[in-house]
């Protein structure tokens, strides 16, 4: 809505007549100069319109050739603004990352343009936050105020001037400047600490594993026409939070890939993300130090069970974006995870048809893990 309003306004800058042309005074062109200028408003005023028709419908491309030819009938500084919008919304839109650079590199000169001829723009500050958010250099010429009057009454021509000459893009109302688009991110990278529990752990008296402690690492790219989908590698390692020498030991590994659809919202601040995991997931049961060794055991050095199969999980985020550019993301993660084993071989001194995991009292051939984290990510 600030967008259209704004493009409204830089119409509205062609329909003053006090800013229309120059004063008398400052304009020593002859009268027969007036009808061109006359039509050049008019036709630059179609130009804007036509601008604001294309940019509400979504059609950038069609806007940003329309508001180019207003500038070159007209040059008004707000038309720098605008131009600088269609070239961000352009940049978001476009699937090719030299098109993006060059859209971004554009309305980064635009705006910088904006800020140029209009040094004492109420939005400076917002317009130069724009620029930064994109990755430039804001360019804010600030004219320094005298702190000593030389007269308490300004000269006959400067008092003239200031009655008579309007800014050429005079506006009815300072309007607010539009808050970019997170940038379309290449990927990200992060490291998550966390808790869990297992299902047929909680209560299991030889393997101290009623807790589990985790380690989530993953990295990956966005794809997608808005890069909000994550295609991310995972490793995941977790054990029984309590490691005691007397008791047996868990040890578990998952090797997976996330696929998760984020949303940013909270003015760009909150990121939510919903999606699952899909990999590889291997457990082993190990003898403590001071633990007596189970009768039934795959009997390899301290390994007393293991087992592979496959991982399946759904994956909740809740992160909050920092930094200038929303680089960094403090988050939190809830992951239900559901393992399927294939049948695991049996031990020495088993029963009949009895595994190792059988003899623990553990569910052989699935197991339900649910995991909560928190940690920190970084996107490039």
């Amino acid at each position: 809505m600030l967008v259209v309003l704004l493009l409204v306004s830089a119409s509205a800058a062609f329909e003053s007549p006090a800013s229309a042309a120059p004063p008398e005074t400052a304009s020593p062109e002859p009268d027969d100069a007036e009808p061109d200028d006359a039509e050049l408003k008019a036709q630059a005023k179609l130009e804007v319109g036509a601008a604001i028709a294309a940019f509400e419908i979504g059609d950038y491309a069609l806007a940003l050739v329309h508001f180019e030819a207003a500038m070159a009938l007209r040059p008004v500084a707000k038309l720098h603004y605008n131009i600088a919008v269609c070239h961000q919304r352009l940049a978001l839109q476009s699937e090719e990352a030299e098109q993006r650079t060059r859209h971004r590199e554009q309305a980064i000169d635009s705006y910088n343009q904006y800020l140029a001829l209009n040094p004492d723009a109420d939005d400076r500050l917002e317009v130069a936050g724009i620029v930064r958010e994109l990755g430039g250099r804001p360019v804010i010429n600030t004219p320094i105020k005298p702190v000593f009057e030389r007269s308490d009454e300004p000269p006959p021509d400067a008092e003239a001037a200031q009655d008579d000459e309007p800014p050429p893009d005079a506006l009815d109302g300072q309007l607010e400047a539009p808050k970019p688009l997170p940038l379309p991110h290449h990927g990200r990278f992060g490291v998550l600490l966390g808790t869990g529990i297992g299902s047929s752990l909680l209560t299991n008296r030889d393997i101290a594993a009623r807790g589990l402690f985790l380690l989530d690492l993953h990295g990956g790219g966005f794809v997608g026409r808005k890069r909000s989908f994550l295609l991310a590698a995972q490793t995941t390692i977790y054990t029984g939070a309590a490691l005691r020498s007397d008791r047996l030991s868990l040890w578990a590994l998952h090797l997976g890939l996330i696929g998760l659809q984020q949303w940013v919202v909270a003015n760009q601040r909150v990121e939510l993300g919903l999606g699952g995991v899909v990999g590889l997931a291997s457990q082993s049961i190990t003898q403590g130090a001071n633990a007596a060794p189970p009768l039934c055991s795959v009997n390899k050095n301290t390994q007393v069970a293991g087992r592979n199969g496959g991982e399946f999980a759904a994956r909740f985020e809740l992160a909050v974006l920092v930094g200038e550019r929303r680089r960094g993301m403090f988050m939190v993660m809830l992951q239900p995870t559901f393992d399927v084993f294939g049948r695991p071989k049996g031990g020495e001194n088993c029963l009949p048809g009895q595994s190792p995991w059988d003899a623990l009292a553990v569910t052989e051939r699935w197991q339900f893990l649910l995991f909560a984290g928190a940690g920190y990510s970084l996107r490039f």
